[in-house]
């Protein structure tokens, strides 16, 4: 196997780089098929839902903002979890920042 120093390694991402801008091979944006719904707990939700309108009418989304009480965040998405639901995406980062998304 042969080895490959960091010049050379930056030098190819730099030239496959270019070339991927320059040929518009990344240029199609991903699309899901069906809409997707977004469950947050209740923390500035006038906040969240413009960030998600803005999403929607700047890359075409179909999201669905659904703002879910603090007192029913964790055992809906648990139930959720634990059901039979598709799930594209959970972030849980901070106690105080959990989001979640799901297939509708």
């Amino acid at each position: 196997m042969r080895t490959i120093d960091r010049r050379t390694f930056l030098r190819n991402a730099g030239v496959l780089g270019t070339w991927l801008a320059a040929s518009n091979v990344l240029s199609g944006a991903a699309h899901a098929d069906k809409p997707i719904t977004f469950s947050g707990w209740v923390f500035k939700p006038d906040t969240v839902r413009d960030y998600v309108n803005f999403y929607n009418r700047k890359f075409g989304g179909q999201v669905k903002y659904e703002p879910l009480p603090w007192v029913q965040y964790h055992p809906t998405m648990e139930t959720r979890a634990l059901a039979a639901t598709s799930w594209t995406s959970c972030i849980a980062s901070t106690i105080t920042d959990n989001v979640g998304m799901r297939m509708a």
